[in-house]
């Protein structure tokens, strides 16, 4: 896919815009919509909820894991049976839209008594991708850092096996990203800084992964600036718009560079973290950051640019800043997690997922991972 080319169309709109936009889209409509209670009460939209469900034939998937697994996808699936659905509206941040992505990719398969191990063969065989029929997908992200909004896969976990699966199609995009600003707002530190890290590991794993381009870097290359710049700003004053839209713009830069490449190295070993040990994504995404930086440095066509989107004269310091930005926040060392030592060697086994480890500009083996984990202790 050219970047260029975005097959989402991307709305920036005011809060009272976004709700008036959904009701006449949906009116007369069947429309599934996957929004948490929290969220639905934080955003101020049970107002818009209520018409929905007079206006529209509205299913509601009130409850959102925070890491979407095959059980939840086979839940969604059983309770959505027998409605043949025009609308789906996730609202919230990636672990909403990809649950919703999940479910329109195993869409066809939602009239049959599947069962959860069903779900799971589905994904592993992937015979998803003779679905021919989804319904019109609609995101409106409420952080600035997944990127689920512009990607045409969904992550869903199998915590029964410690293992990250990917749902991906030609025609997963969502159809439409609406962004509202003002909906980021009432992020907390900790999620402000987690799913920003993950936008700069994104962005940065696409300037350097084997599938990139020109095309792709410069939309890292820019996505990174703007994050570096504001994710500090937005920390230090997180009601402030002009911030926040700054992270969001650095976010769909970042979002539309890895649609094109997919990441590397850093998320390939941020999954177990994330899986056995509960470290928020963005969080173990960057942990290893500025170390596969240094891995990977004799493979970047210009590092000059590189080191100017970040601000930085060497590896070290993008460690260094990470850490600093932590600081009072969260903390950044895997013993604080419960990791022991060990447990290094069975997380590097664990670290090597199809599809992003290989994709890695310069080969990692399993001791080169131990060795970057164990500085992380």
């Amino acid at each position: 896919m050219n970047p260029l080319t975005l097959p989402t169309h991307l709305h920036f709109m005011d809060p009272l815009g976004f709700k008036e936009s959904i009701l006449l889209k949906t009116k007369g409509h069947k429309v599934a919509l996957f929004l948490s209670e929290s969220a639905a009460q934080r955003y101020d939209l049970m107002p818009m909820i209520e018409t929905m469900i007079k206006a529209s034939e509205l299913s509601w998937i009130k409850t959102i894991p925070s890491n979407p697994d095959y059980h939840d996808l086979a839940k969604t699936l059983r309770f959505l049976k027998g409605t043949e659905f025009d609308f789906f509206i996730a609202i919230g941040g990636g672990s909403s839209l990809d649950l919703a992505k999940s479910t329109a990719a195993l869409y066809e398969s939602k009239d049959k008594e599947v069962s959860d191990d069903d779900v799971l063969k589905i994904i592993l065989d992937k015979s998803y991708l003779k679905h021919k029929h989804r319904p019109h997908l609609i995101a409106v992200p409420t952080t600035a850092g997944t990127g689920s909004e512009l990607t045409r896969w969904a992550t869903i976990w199998d915590v029964d096996h410690h293992a990250k699966l990917s749902i991906e199609t030609p025609t997963l995009a969502f159809d439409e990203a609406i962004i509202v600003v003002e909906y980021t707002l009432s992020m907390p530190m900790k999620l402000t800084l987690s799913t920003g890290l993950d936008a700069l590991t994104q962005a940065t794993e696409a300037y350097w992964a084997k599938s990139t381009s020109p095309s792709v870097q410069v939309l890292a290359l820019q996505a990174i600036r703007l994050i570096v710049r504001n994710l500090p700003r937005v920390l230090a004053d997180p009601n402030d718009y002009e911030f926040r839209k700054n992270m969001m713009i650095g976010s769909l830069l970042g979002a539309m560079a890895f649609s094109n490449t997919k990441t590397t190295a850093c998320h390939s070993m941020s999954y177990p973290l994330t899986l056995k040990f509960k470290m928020d994504h963005g969080l173990a995404c960057a942990l290893t950051l500025g170390d596969v930086l240094r891995h990977n440095l004799s493979a970047l066509s210009n590092p000059e640019s590189f080191y100017e989107a970040f601000n930085i004269n060497n590896p070290e310091q993008v460690t260094q800043w990470i850490n600093t930005l932590s600081e009072g926040i969260v903390s950044m060392n895997l013993s604080d997690y419960g990791v022991k030592e060990s447990d290094i060697e069975d997380l590097a086994h664990l670290s090597f997922t199809l599809g992003r480890m290989d994709n890695n500009p310069i080969e990692l083996n399993e001791q080169q991972v131990q060795d970057i984990l164990r500085l992380h202790l």
